[in-house]
């Protein structure tokens, strides 16, 4: 079955957004986070001020907070939905090779949620970044090892 899915692109950048916005804005709320500057979850108004003075000194873009304060809920929405396509039964996330492997059957259950279709074609470009700032509470699944007991 053939399935005709737009680029990445469709989904994740609308209007005047660009990956190296996004990508300015996640590592600038990361250093900020990394060094300590503020307390909890949320991230404060200023830390999203300083987002916006780094994308428009590199990029001449002009933002409000109110479009940064969206965009950064846009940024946690798509790490949620690319932890929940590559958890699905049947899929395989190759990060070397940027991409989520399942069979047609399998992304015809994954595409129930329209926006995970940006990860028909390549993986998530921002994960490490986003789980950085939105994966902190995920908990690591890993098996139980095995102990083997050599005696006499």
């Amino acid at each position: 079955m053939a399935m005709n899915i737009p680029l990445q692109d469709h989904f994740l950048y609308q209007g005047n957004w660009n990956p190296r916005m996004d990508h300015l804005m996640l590592s600038t709320i990361k250093r900020f986070r990394d060094n300590a500057c503020w307390e909890g979850s949320d991230i404060p108004s200023w830390v999203l001020n300083e987002c916006g003075l780094a994308i428009q000194g590199e990029l001449g873009v002009k933002l409000t907070i109110s479009k940064l304060s969206d965009r950064l809920r846009e940024l946690q929405s798509r790490y949620h939905t690319f932890k929940e396509v590559v958890h699905t039964t049947g899929a395989t996330w190759l990060p070397r090779q940027n991409f989520v492997m399942a069979d047609d059957c399998v992304w015809v259950e994954i595409l129930k949620n329209t926006f995970a279709a940006a990860y028909y074609h390549r993986d998530e470009p921002e994960f490490n970044l986003l789980a950085s700032l939105f994966g902190l509470d995920d908990v690591k699944e890993e098996d139980t090892p095995t102990v083997i007991v050599i005696s006499d």
